[in-house]
């Protein structure tokens, strides 16, 4: 599909959406949950320790693998919309398709994000971004690959329409490294319900951006999100999308 690319499907098959950013602070690792703790918990007052601080500290912080796993996840019982997992070099902000319907970006999500990273970068916390990335994963009830714009084929064999697959692509494009997985095979579970159907996951992100972001993280978020769908909609065709979702497009 070329551009324009609509700005809302209905209904609408993003099933998880992940904003996140690995960093370097200014403080020791197990300082860094007591002074961002009270900068979200009024917001998220809901606290679960994840199992990996079942994991001594002296080596968790011997390896810069659990530095950037998260320790803790906060929500909010009453809606769950968003959730925060926490660790000491990682912040990420994730909605996924729970009893909940995808609030929407601009009317929502990007916002929320904004909230959380004024408050976190006026602390003073983080020295640096290691990693900013955005990543969605839709889901289908049909094998996508019947509607999207390339085709995999062995003489005049298709071999995406009739075999399972995943497909997973790595390429840089627009300054953002995209992690694209393509499957026609994928199970998940949606308000206790199990399908099976295929999924479009793409993790666009960048390591080690400039030291602005902490100032211009607004034009990161908006530029990171846009450069994440027209990802997404030019894997499709155009027939496939309007002829199968209620599309609303700019102008």
């Amino acid at each position: 599909m070329n551009e324009p690319f609509p700005l809302k499907l209905s209904p609408v098959p993003i099933i998880s959406a992940v904003v996140e950013i690995k960093f370097i602070p200014n403080i020791p690792n197990d300082a860094v949950f007591g002074v961002l703790y009270p900068l979200l918990n009024q917001k998220f007052p809901n606290l679960n320790k994840l199992p990996i601080l079942q994991v001594p500290s002296d080596i968790r912080d011997r390896d810069p693998q659990f530095m950037n796993s998260p320790h803790y996840e906060l929500s909010n019982g009453k809606t769950n919309i968003l959730k925060v997992l926490l660790g000491p070099g990682v912040l990420a902000i994730v909605f996924n398709k729970i009893n909940n319907e995808y609030p929407g970006w601009t009317e929502y999500i990007e916002k929320e994000i904004q909230k959380i990273y004024s408050d976190v970068f006026d602390s003073k916390i983080v020295k640096s971004i290691t990693r900013f990335g955005i990543r969605y994963t839709d889901f289908f009830d049909t094998n996508i690959f019947e509607n999207t714009e390339f085709h995999i084929l062995q003489d005049d064999y298709n071999i995406a329409l009739n075999e399972k697959v995943q497909i997973i692509r790595s390429f840089e494009k627009e300054n953002f490294m995209h992690n694209v997985v393509l499957s026609n095979n994928a199970g998940i579970n949606i308000d206790g319900i199990n399908k099976i159907g295929s999924i479009i996951d793409i993790d666009s992100y960048i390591d080690n951006p400039d030291d602005n972001f902490q100032n211009e993280y607004k034009k990161y978020l908006s530029n990171g999100h846009t450069i994440n769908k027209k990802q997404f909609f030019t894997i499709l065709k155009k027939e496939f999308i309007d002829g199968n979702y209620t599309t609303e497009y700019e102008g």
